[in-house]
């Protein structure tokens, strides 16, 4: 930590406080140990912008009184532009949302909030994961190029209804079921009511768990060439898997891990049947770009052209292989 840096503590969020210049806030769990703080100042000096990245850390599960401090935080802040939220944001709604002069119609539709953005010191919640992670999906969708098969979601928070979402919407007639799981019931509920006005031909399955054998016992019956989604936070927010090392992975599936860094168990089970399986495995850095780069594009109110992303994803994949490097 720098002489400039103080971590702050307050009715249970640690800020990393920077001294000088323009401030975007990233709220999340353990913010310090993600890569955006390498990547971040690098994309600030190709978009030609001087800006300073902070995290926020919120304990998973706070009170609603830490969330409502922390989005008063970005409100009153002069020289705070906005935020990202990761892992928080249908809590970030849940608990906060009357403090936003604004919403995004796909906030209050989705009843989450992952990009905080001002205009003329209006500050605005906006829901972006639908925008991420289909573009995220969609690059792995036509590498693999699955079609006629199911595909299950594990996690119903909002990056998982997200993809829900534009599985429902882009990519109906790719699939035959989407099931989605989780063991907890009022998120099961919150993805029922934003995603049955899209589930025209009766696809949708959402399916109460209550621990990971339950899972198990879903992917084991899936078809052959199946999507397996691990949405659920487990295996970078809290340590461990929504699966068990005896899962079958079905023959020829893309098996999906949203995270990019953590303990990341379900990853390496599915790797582990990776060649016996001709599975194809991916990993959520991809995932990770998109999400930043479209919360970025709100915060600092600019569009990142094609040519613009390239350069930025560039510059993202080399610091990962010079971490993995070393």
């Amino acid at each position: 930590m720098t002489s400039k840096e103080k971590k702050i503590h307050t009715e249970g969020l640690a800020v990393m406080e920077k001294s000088d210049g323009k401030i975007m806030y990233f709220v999340g769990v353990s913010t310090q140990q993600s890569i955006i703080n390498n990547i971040f100042p690098k994309w600030m000096e190709v978009l030609g912008f001087k800006v300073q990245l902070q995290g926020i850390d919120v304990p998973l599960n706070a009170s609603a009184n830490i969330y409502r401090e922390c989005a008063r935080k970005i409100k009153e802040s002069p020289d705070v532009l906005g935020a990202l939220v990761t892992t928080h944001k249908i809590a970030m709604y849940s608990y906060a949302n009357d403090i936003f002069d604004a919403l995004s119609d796909s906030a209050r539709e989705f009843k989450e909030i992952g990009a905080i953005y001002k205009r003329n010191d209006m500050m605005t919640g906006e829901a972006t994961d639908i925008i991420s992670v289909n573009n995220a999906f969609k690059n792995i969708f036509e590498k693999v190029n699955n079609k006629d098969s199911e595909i299950c979601i594990l996690g119903c928070g909002g990056a998982g209804i997200a993809l829900g979402y534009a599985i429902l919407k882009f990519y109906n007639t790719n699939f035959n079921k989407v099931i989605m799981t989780d063991i907890n019931l009022n998120r099961l509920e919150q993805a029922r009511k934003t995603l049955l006005a899209y589930d025209n031909e009766g696809k949708l399955q959402l399916i109460h768990v209550k621990n990971i054998q339950d899972n198990d016992i879903i992917i084991n019956s899936l078809s052959s060439d199946s999507f397996v989604v691990n949405a659920t936070g487990v295996g970078k927010d809290v340590q461990g898997s929504p699966i068990s090392n005896t899962v079958q992975f079905p023959y020829g599936s893309c098996v999906w891990e949203y995270n990019y860094r953590g303990s990341l168990e379900y990853m390496k089970i599915a790797e582990a049947q990776a060649l016996e399986k001709h599975l194809s495995v991916y990993d959520g850095f991809e995932y990770f770009i998109y999400g930043w780069t479209t919360v970025i594009s709100r915060v600092l109110n600019i569009e990142i052209a094609k040519n613009t992303f390239d350069i930025l994803a560039n510059i993202a994949f080399n610091s990962m292989r010079s971490i993995k490097c070393n």
